[in-house]
């Protein structure tokens, strides 16, 4: 496999299964930033205002963070700082946060530098 085929199959996705209709109706799905065993993170363009936005949604029996970080970012008004935009938590216990897209680099390599 290429590094081009490599790089693709691991940052493309499309929608999680059982997505909220309030996200599934608002987002497209750009890519998949993280994929893992309870969380995931995606890359979504909003279908209504045209801006990024990144999606973090959590699995079944996953620790519940999402909403304290919601509750974090919808006190927060500054430049650099995400800020929230939809919350929800389905019957099964998974939760989805949607908050803006910070441009820049990550966290992990501005700690390195």
């Amino acid at each position: 496999m290429s590094l081009r085929d490599e790089f693709t199959s691991n940052y493309t996705c499309s929608p999680p299964d059982n997505l909220p209709q309030a996200f599934a109706q608002r987002l497209t799905f750009l890519s998949c930033l993280r994929k893992k065993e309870k969380h995931s993170v995606y890359l979504v363009k909003d279908r209504q205002t045209g801006e990024k936005q990144i999606l973090k949604l959590t699995e079944k029996g996953a620790p519940n963070n999402l909403g304290r970080e919601y509750a974090l970012l919808s006190k927060k008004d500054r430049p650099g700082i995400p800020s929230a935009v939809l919350f929800d938590r389905d019957a099964s216990g998974r939760e989805y946060l949607l908050r803006s897209y910070a441009e820049g680099d990550t966290r992990k390599n501005l700690l390195e530098r």
